[in-house]
């Protein structure tokens, strides 16, 4: 799959050419932009191909997580995205095409060249996870006794089983981000 995402991106020439300015970086474009009053425009600024990969992500929330957004159970999905481009990219937003077609978009952060980033991008209705989850409580694992002192080691083990089910006939790699 990240064959036909990259592929789908062509290769043209670059409309501006990057260049680091201390921690910051700037863009100077090579051809001039004129915007009439009141209006805006999208301006491309990087054209690249980058190094993705496909993936579906699930966060698992468990119950003391303060988290309020109410979709956090739910499967996204998600690139594994390299900045191969040589650029940084800015943070903003970001819309994913597949062959033609809108898949979904995101916010990113900035990305400098060379790291590697997980960006979700739309929800995947296909994939649904169910969680086991059990404690085995207070199991004495150590006791110590120093100059008079006795100190007691006791661990709490929680344990959680995913199970994942995918409606789709096309397979899909899931990365689970479990709380540490």
């Amino acid at each position: 799959t990240s064959n036909s995402i990259s592929s789908a991106v062509e290769e043209q020439q670059a409309e501006a050419e990057g260049k680091r300015v201390g921690e910051q970086f700037s863009y100077d474009i090579k051809d001039k932009v004129t915007i009439d009053k009141n209006q805006s425009a999208l301006v491309p600024i990087v054209q690249a191909n980058v190094d993705v990969e496909k993936v579906t992500v699930w966060k698992n929330r468990d119950e003391n997580d303060d988290d309020d957004d109410q979709t956090s159970n739910v499967a996204r999905r998600a690139l594994w995205l390299t900045n191969t481009s040589g650029l940084t990219f800015d943070g903003g937003t970001f819309n994913v095409l597949e062959d033609e077609s809108f898949q979904g978009e995101g916010v990113l952060d900035a990305i400098r060249p060379g790291e590697k980033r997980l960006i979700s991008y739309a929800g995947d209705p296909a994939v649904r996870v169910s969680t086991r989850t059990w404690t085995v409580e207070n199991r004495l694992r150590r006791v110590q006794i120093t100059k008079g002192v006795m100190v007691t080691t006791r661990e709490d083990r929680r344990s959680t089983e995913y199970s994942v089910s995918n409606a789709d006939t096309q397979p899909r790699e899931v990365v689970i981000e479990h709380p540490r």
